[in-house]
């Protein structure tokens, strides 16, 4: 997503999103994440983004957790070697 296009600033500008971030999510309950990734979805697209612009979202978010994971593999791996 390129946050310094005109388009995107304005429409965040305009939009207050309606997220309860502020409210705790039951991780552990698959509903509850498949009913928090479709608000998050149609809030973005409510917002003005495009499919390209979700796509790029998902990538970035499952790069964060690849990494994530990646690097506690990382120091399992050498917390067993020592």
């Amino acid at each position: 997503m390129d946050r310094g296009s005109p388009r995107c600033e304005t429409r965040h500008s305009e939009t207050k999103m309606a997220l309860p971030f502020d409210q705790t999510v039951d991780v552990r309950n698959p509903r509850a994440v498949a009913i928090l990734a479709k608000t998050i979805y149609r809030e973005l697209r409510a917002s003005g983004y495009v499919d390209g612009d979700v796509m790029s979202l998902a990538g970035e978010l499952l790069g964060l957790v690849a990494s994530e994971v990646k690097g506690r593999r990382t120091v399992e791996v050498g917390k067993t070697d020592s």
